[in-house]
């Protein structure tokens, strides 16, 4: 079962360490950052700095193309062997997905103008080829969102991306291209709660995960 954490600038890192602490009978898969920042080619170069400033219009389509193309192979990847052996049957949890590449990154960078009309048509039509080509292999099962409070998203960058996942994730306003996506349960867990040290909180939260991925099991 593939399930999709998505978040916002708001305790990722710790969230999938929680979660993996928590379940340890689950993969938790985290972005595959290390590869944009080490590409090599003449030498060492890193694709993620060059998506601010005066780079941002040559590289955006690059990145977006590259970090969909890590994320892909990411998914791909088999479940480990003890994740087979797990008595509830194999559970991946991912940061983010080829799906929010798409829906939320790639989109707000054609809105933003970064990405131009041609590439934007031109990585919507490869994106779906290659979802249409692996189907359940990439398909996600559910989706939880630590969704933050509207008033803490501030920088305008992240105030346009948190306006993407409203739209995707709770308003259902973006044109999703896939209907196994469209129907994924959301699981929102309030990410303007102090959950990184607050131990209640943390067990409330994984309650809710947990209970999550046995209706999803149940379906």
């Amino acid at each position: 079962m593939l399930v999709k954490v998505q978040y916002l600038a708001v305790g990722k890192s710790t969230f999938a360490r929680l979660l993996q602490s928590a379940c340890p009978d689950w993969e938790v898969v985290t972005e595959p950052v290390s590869k944009w920042q080490n590409i090599q080619s003449q030498g060492t170069f890193n694709l993620q700095q060059q998506k601010s400033g005066s780079a941002l219009m040559r590289w955006s389509y690059t990145f977006q193309t590259h970090s969909c193309m890590s994320r892909m192979k990411t998914q791909l990847q088999p479940p480990a062997p003890r994740l087979l052996q797990s008595e509830g049957g194999a559970v991946q949890v991912y940061e983010r997905s080829i799906y929010s590449d798409r829906y939320i990154f790639a989109l707000n960078s054609f809105e933003l103008g970064s990405i131009n009309a041609t590439e934007w048509a031109i990585y919507q039509d490869w994106h779906s080829l290659l979802v249409e080509e692996f189907g359940q292999r990439v398909a996600l099962e559910g989706i939880i969102y630590l969704r933050p409070e509207e008033q803490e998203v501030q920088q305008d960058y992240l105030e346009k991306l948190h306006v993407q996942h409203e739209r995707w994730l709770l308003d259902k306003s973006t044109e999703v291209h896939s209907e196994s996506l469209r129907a994924a349960p959301v699981l929102m867990l309030d990410a303007s709660v102090e959950f990184k040290s607050d131990p209640r909180v943390q067990h409330d939260y994984i309650t809710k995960v947990r209970r999550h991925e046995e209706h999803l099991q149940s379906q």
